[in-house]
């Protein structure tokens, strides 16, 4: 759904010693697409034929202590049964329905921009195991691309399957970063496993990642994760700071679908779950401490 912006406002906030810019657009959501005089129509219909149908069936249904009657309860039961079977379509209609005809189409909200070179630092993990090289490699391209300041994040590559045509791929695209224009650091990591020690898939990997970057003598204020095949927009990271930055107590910030494409779908699907977050690393750290 488009977007119409109505206003802009900056905000100045200190966090920590450090000032920083967050620019806050206001706006408008267009009309609902199903917004119109037809669908609304449509939707009355479709109830009052629904309470119809019920009405019909209710009365074709026998008494309990009907004599002639073969088995009522058994029809009764067939009811009931169809009743809590079309439950769930229902209430989803039910809802839809009423924002259709009674919602609020007044209601704007604010969508947040870090501004200017002044920014948190934080560590990028993208995390993988066994998936396409290209597919990885898109990924991580897109996440050392991002309209962020480069000395003030990093991303880490957290290899689950220990694969050497990866750790390939991300040296020379390191390499390659060296001649050019100038990029964030790009970390190649994989944990070491034994059959002893649990693995815990994705979130052992996300933890391993979480150990190596307190250990790094550099601990990022942010940690911020990709899946494999999530290609992110390049303003995600200016989108979700600021989020977290106004909020002291906010531990976590999910991104909507739109702010990253999937390597493996033609288009992202408007309904689907949200797959990248950030949270803060000094809880994330403590939390480590007590696993």
């Amino acid at each position: 759904m488009s977007m119409i912006a109505a206003a802009c406002r900056s905000i100045m906030i200190t966090v920590s010693g450090t000032s920083y810019t967050i620019e806050e657009h206001t706006q408008a959501l267009e009309p609902f697409p199903l917004d119109s005089q037809l669908t609304t129509g449509v939707m009355i219909l479709k109830w009052l034929l629904w309470c119809v149908y019920l009405g019909l069936r209710l009365s074709s249904l026998p008494g309990l202590n009907c004599h002639n009657c073969p088995a009522p309860w058994s029809a009764w039961l067939m009811f009931l049964a169809e009743v809590f079977a079309l439950l769930p379509p229902f209430l989803s209609q039910l809802d839809l329905s009423l924002y259709i005809v009674y919602g609020d189409r007044s209601w704007r909200r604010a969508r947040l921009c870090l501004a200017g070179d002044a920014a948190p630092t934080i560590d990028v993990f993208v995390t993988c195991c066994g998936e396409d090289v290209d597919l990885v490699m898109n990924t991580v391209e897109a996440a050392a691309s991002q309209d962020y300041p480069s000395d003030r994040y990093r991303v880490f590559v957290l290899d689950d399957a220990g694969s050497t045509l990866l750790e390939r791929a991300v040296a020379a695209y390191r390499s390659d970063l060296v001649t050019k224009i100038a990029k964030p650091e790009i970390i190649y990591l994989s944990r070491q496993r034994s059959q002893e020690t649990p693995k815990y898939f994705k979130a052992g990997n996300l933890q391993f990642g979480l150990s190596e970057s307190a250990n790094s003598g550099f601990q990022s204020e942010f940690i911020a994760a990709l899946d494999a095949d999530a290609i992110a927009e390049r303003d995600w990271l200016r989108r979700s700071v600021p989020h977290l930055l106004l909020d002291g107590k906010l531990a976590l910030v999910n991104s909507t679908q739109p702010r990253m494409m999937y390597s493996n779908r033609v288009r992202p699907h408007p309904t689907a779950g949200l797959m990248q977050y950030a949270i803060t690393s000094a809880q994330v750290a403590a939390t480590a401490q007590d696993m």
